[in-house]
């Protein structure tokens, strides 16, 4: 290889780098793009739904922040609930989400026999139907 050949070579990785890098950011801006798309719609339909608009906004603000949903459960207001849903099928602590668990003596021992018949269930399940594959 001459020296002309050696500099195209390298031209060309220098080419397909650059090349790397814009899709990259190209890729990144549309990722951007649809996160403020996500944004003001969710603005948008609590705004729509009777929420304060500067609510609205920061209520968006924060489930994008936090990479999760909000609730969105009908408050006794009649507007949708704009506090986190984490829980079982989205929903907040207030609305159905997740469980705190038993906090007496009494419910923590009813929920260890819950748990031990459930595993005995399934290990039953799993031993009459090991045949049937």
């Amino acid at each position: 290889m001459n020296d002309e050949d050696l500099l195209f070579f390298d031209i060309e990785i220098e080419l397909e780098r650059l090349q790397r890098e814009i899709t990259a950011k190209l890729d990144a801006l549309e990722a951007n793009r649809r996160a403020i798309a996500a944004k003001a719609q969710l603005t948008r339909f609590l705004i729509e739904r009777g929420v304060d608009p500067e609510r609205a906004e920061k209520a968006a603000a924060k489930a994008e922040r936090n990479g999760c949903n909000l609730c969105l459960a009908k408050t006794r207001k009649g507007t949708p609930c704009i506090a986190l849903g984490d829980g079982r099928g989205g929903r907040c602590k207030f609305h159905g989400g997740r469980s705190t668990g038993p906090k007496t003596e009494d419910g923590r021992r009813r929920s260890l026999e819950a748990l031990a018949r459930g595993r005995q269930k399934a290990l039953a399940n799993r031993k009459s139907t090991k045949g049937c594959n």
